[in-house]
């Protein structure tokens, strides 16, 4: 009966880390999309309102989710602050700090430290252009990893569940 249950428990085990790997890719998607809906606001704040950068990041703030509201808020009070004098300065230790243990991958936080360290210094227009170029870069990523999501999610629970099935019987 336990050899029984301890089987049960390998090929439960092996499955939800092939599920744990879908949910990963699945989170990456929903930070991607965020990040367009971010950079949309962001561009109708500094484009059409005329807002202040840290003021426009505090008001976006309020409407996405988790981590990029906190991202964004601190940003916010660190511009408020002045404790840097570059926003890209900024822009950079909140990434670490705040995105660097998401579901992003290193090209996903390189292309945002590439517009921080562009916002704030050109005029309005540049910094829509700005804006725009990175919105393709991130509407880009959003549907290579929903295509790779597609590709790979029926792959890693079958791999997950064959993982368990091989060590159920190599071990019992």
């Amino acid at each position: 009966m336990l050899k029984l249950f301890g089987a049960g428990l390998t090929m439960f085990s092996c499955f939800a880390a092939g599920c744990l790997i879908c949910a990963e890719m699945k989170k990456r998607i929903h930070i991607l999309e965020e990040l367009r809906r971010m950079t949309v606001m962001l561009s109708a704040e500094i484009g059409y309102a005329n807002t202040m950068l840290d003021e426009a990041f505090g008001s976006i703030a309020k409407r996405v989710s988790q981590p990029l509201s906190d991202f964004l808020v601190h940003v916010q009070e660190k511009m408020q602050k002045g404790e840097e004098a570059n926003l890209g300065v900024i822009f950079e230790k909140q990434l670490e700090m705040d995105l660097k243990g998401t579901a992003l991958k290193e090209s996903d936080l390189a292309s945002l430290r590439t517009l921080g360290g562009q916002l704030g210094y050109l005029d309005v227009a540049m910094q829509k252009k700005t804006l725009d170029y990175y919105l393709e870069q991130v509407s880009d990523a959003c549907v290579q990893a929903k295509k790779e999501y597609r590709e790979k999610e029926k792959m890693f629970r079958c791999l997950g569940f064959g993982a368990g099935a091989f060590l159920v019987i190599l071990l019992y």
